[in-house]
């Protein structure tokens, strides 16, 4: 077996292992070792070439984690800001309760003050009727109660007006720390780009043959998920789990986009046909899975970039490639309809666009036959 070979079915290994996480922490080790091993050895053998891939692989794999932050620190300042308006309306009742509640226990302490302070020695007195008198003193007991309860209310809303300029104050001062880090991680992201731009440049001058360059790519890809596929066969799956199967043109597209080709469409002149779709879409867009699954593979793979493969069982996978940023990591089941990634061009790619592949048993699907 060539080199590629050992760290592609190596690679396989891992994400394998680590799916059903039978694998000790050691073993991991040990594959992850093998894996810097074999890393190093291609990198010698491969040149210059290599090493431009390695610097490829580093700014798309920083440029994914710096996307993936913007993204938690933006969903953070949504959360916040949604804080910070049912902060304003509830300051805006409290603040019309105050002065309601302000005028009732106004009106309370000018009647207590007229009736005097033996008002219940009053009702004794000008009452000739014991029931009448029991009858009396019970209401007058309720109201005393109810005259208490209103004004403890009214205590509680300007103790409440009082703890919520604070709030305020922090959840602003909160949305500044996130502007700010949003802000740092934009200027970072710019950076990457830059050079990701400057490594695409090289790389293009050091290829030579182009169509040989798709035809290894494509051999890699083939052998990582034939390998995957065999280390898949036993995945439990739910009870209440819908089969893949069963959703023949009901599944919904990844992303909204228009197809830039045909499944099984000459891909170029040598011919190599492609074995699933490029949706034309905006960058950023969410990628979403189109069935309940488990995802296998959430990393850079030559040639696709950030790469996510999810398996749906039965021997059915859906593959999600030249994503911009991916969320799930080996191992993590997504629902569909969850965005797994966002749109990007990652993978040597000049243009935003998402290529989907669905497959069974190791072999292409048209993907029209599956999602609506």
């Amino acid at each position: 077996m060539k080199t590629g070979q050992w760290l592609i079915a190596i690679l396989c290994l891992v994400f394998s292992a680590g799916m059903p996480f039978h694998a000790g922490a050691d073993e991991v080790d040990d594959i992850k070792a093998e894996i810097n091993k074999l890393q190093k050895l291609l990198k010698q053998t491969k040149g210059q070439r290599s090493e431009l891939q390695h610097q490829l692989q580093q700014s798309e794999t920083d440029i994914s984690t710096i996307q993936k932050e913007i993204r938690t620190i933006q969903q953070g300042i949504k959360k916040e800001n949604k804080n910070l308006d049912q902060l304003h309306s509830e300051r805006q009742e409290l603040q019309q309760s105050k002065a309601e509640q302000q005028q009732a226990v106004e009106q309370q302490l000018t009647q207590a003050y007229q009736n005097g302070r033996q008002q219940k020695l009053k009702l004794l007195l000008n009452q000739q009727d014991p029931t009448t008198v029991a009858r009396l003193m019970i209401y007058y007991d309720y109201l005393s109660k109810a005259n208490i309860a209103q004004i403890q209310q009214y205590n509680h809303t300007i103790a409440r007006l009082d703890q919520i300029e604070p709030d305020m104050v922090a959840s602003r001062d909160k949305l500044r720390r996130d502007h700010d880090k949003l802000s740092l991680q934009r200027q970072s992201l710019k950076k990457q780009q830059f050079s990701r731009r400057q490594t695409l440049t090289q790389i293009e001058k050091t290829i030579k043959d182009k169509d040989k360059e798709l035809q290894r790519e494509q051999i890699q890809l083939e052998q990582l998920l034939n390998t995957m596929q065999q280390n898949l066969a036993d995945m439990k799956l739910p009870g209440d789990y819908t089969p893949f199967k069963k959703q023949a043109k009901s599944m919904p597209w990844p992303t909204k986009g228009q197809l830039l080709n045909g499944f099984g469409g000459k891909r170029n002149s040598a011919g190599l046909r492609w074995q699933g779709v490029n949706i034309a879409a905006r960058e950023g867009a969410d990628v979403q899975a189109i069935h309940r699954g488990r995802v296998v593979f959430s990393d850079w793979f030559k040639g696709l970039g950030m790469l996510v493969i999810v398996d749906h069982g039965d021997g059915y996978l859906s593959l999600y490639a030249h994503n911009q940023a991916i969320f799930p990591a080996p191992g993590d089941w997504v629902q569909r309809g969850e965005a797994i990634a966002t749109v990007g061009n990652s993978g040597g790619q000049k243009t935003s666009s998402l290529y989907f592949e669905i497959r069974h048993n190791g072999k292409p699907q048209n993907p029209k036959k599956w999602c609506k």
